[in-house]
């Protein structure tokens, strides 16, 4: 039985974390909990203590891991943060990085748009550092 831990991914907007998400494990992957949420299933489908708002069930970790995972949560907290619960197993498989560099990418998009520069500017590159953080470059668009 893989334990559950609390990811270090802590998140902010979770409009955009349910849109990575979805992006990630597919449509209708994801399921809102509100108030306490609802409890998270192991590999063999036993139900956690461990309870999340936001939940991907294992089926579509699976997708994603290829393996015997464990449902994915993360929880509201009383800050209006958004902390990730997820399994040592599925650790393993870098899901949390997968989901952080996705939810970056639509945080960096979105934040372009409401600037209104999404018409000046391209993201020229996207990589990731040796510390595992998402690096994007960005720089004026040219006219033609």
């Amino acid at each position: 039985m893989s334990k559950f831990v609390e990811g270090s991914l802590t998140l902010k907007d979770e409009s955009t974390l349910t849109s990575a998400l979805e992006e990630i494990f597919g449509k209708g992957s994801v399921e809102i909990h509100e108030g306490q949420g609802t409890n998270l299933r192991g590999y063999t489908g036993d139900i956690r203590p461990e309870k999340a708002n936001i939940i991907i069930r294992k089926k579509y970790v699976n997708r994603v891991s290829g393996g015997a995972s464990n449902d994915l949560g993360f929880t509201k907290e009383k800050d209006g943060t958004i902390k990730m619960i997820v399994s040592n197993y599925d650790r393993g498989h870098k899901i949390h990085e997968k989901i952080q560099r996705r939810y970056s990418e639509l945080v960096v998009d979105r934040t372009l748009k409401k600037m209104r520069l999404k018409n000046r500017m391209r993201v020229l590159s996207k990589s990731v550092d040796k510390s595992g953080s998402l690096v994007i470059k960005l720089g004026r668009r040219t006219a033609i």
